[in-house]
């Protein structure tokens, strides 16, 4: 079915648009115009990487209470603090890390990593395992100005969307048929390779990492990464452990009490996983991590962060 969306209108107070969202639902959404901060690592910072970009995002109002009226998991429709710091770090990615990149997010929920992904310049696959998700991951993207289309539809123009739209579960993964990323319907067959995957809070659950960790193995270009971005899960050692015994090479920071634009988070993990066989001098290692870490502290820690804070805050 196709998205029947309106289009976007100027930022509205929260709460106060209600749209019909297909398929059968209907969700009362705010429209937002979210300051996203590009985040400027010391040694490979953008050019002009300072300042933001204004992302228009018509989001969930009440994600607790429409999730649970239409009886389904709400984890898809909050806008989590993980996000907001993997996006911004996606923005200040310097251009041959992301610039025509295929880029894979699992477990997007939002999509605010993908729709940044995208706005550098990556050709992106957006999943998740919940359809309305995608659709407003869709709406969103043509709200920015970003061409995006469902990989089951038909699409009459000779131009290929910068974002796609695919549901997927780890646990079963079964990619889409297109030339980039042929068909398949096991992860271990054809699933494509992807120059960067990316997650936000995917490990909530501890047996998520096993798949999870599989998927980088199959699914990554040689010597190519994935970036998770975790709010301390204990899950993340389970998920390390699991990609080592694959032959991946995994690199680990922590940073403490961070304001983002969505709340504050008492402690931020990222996960930088390598696949072998790089060709090439790669920016993805242990002083990228480091100069990443070093990076979010300096713009966006704070002594006085809430060190009980909820993930989310919006």
């Amino acid at each position: 079915m196709a998205d029947v969306l309106p289009p976007v209108s100027p930022p509205v107070d929260r709460h106060d648009a209600v749209t019909a969202l297909p398929p059968l639902r209907q969700f009362a959404l705010a429209l937002d115009a979210v300051p996203m901060p590009v985040l400027a690592a010391a040694a490979n910072a953008v050019e002009g990487a300072a300042g933001s970009w204004t992302l228009r995002l018509s989001r969930i109002a009440e994600p607790e209470n429409e999730c649970v009226r239409s009886r389904q998991c709400d984890l898809w429709a909050f806008v989590w603090g993980s996000t907001a710091v993997l996006g911004s770090i996606l923005l200040g990615l310097p251009a041959p890390s992301i610039s025509k990149c295929t880029v894979l997010e699992i477990g997007a929920g939002t999509g605010v990593a993908s729709l940044c992904a995208a706005h550098r310049g990556a050709t992106v696959l957006t999943t998740d395992l919940v359809e309305d998700a995608l659709t407003l991951c869709r709406h969103n993207a043509a709200a920015n100005g970003i061409q995006a289309a469902a990989a089951a539809a038909k699409i009459a123009s000779s131009i290929a969307p910068q974002l796609t739209t695919h549901l997927l579960d780890w646990h079963r993964p079964a990619f889409p048929a297109t030339a980039a990323h042929p068909a398949s319907d096991t992860v271990g067959r054809n699933c494509g390779r992807f120059d960067l995957i990316v997650g936000s809070d995917v490990l909530y659950m501890g047996r998520a990492a096993k798949p999870i960790a599989a998927l980088c193995a199959e699914c990554l270009a040689p010597g190519q990464a994935a970036l998770f971005v975790d709010p301390g899960r204990p899950n993340t050692e389970a998920f390390v452990d699991a990609a080592e015994a694959l032959q991946l090479h995994v690199e680990r920071a922590d940073v403490w009490r961070l304001r983002t634009a969505v709340c504050d988070m008492a402690k931020c993990t990222l996960l930088l996983v390598t696949a072998p066989g790089a060709t090439t001098t790669s920016v993805w290692t242990r002083a990228w991590l480091d100069a990443t870490a070093a990076a979010l502290t300096a713009q966006w820690g704070v002594a006085d962060a809430d060190p009980f804070a909820a993930q989310y805050r919006m």
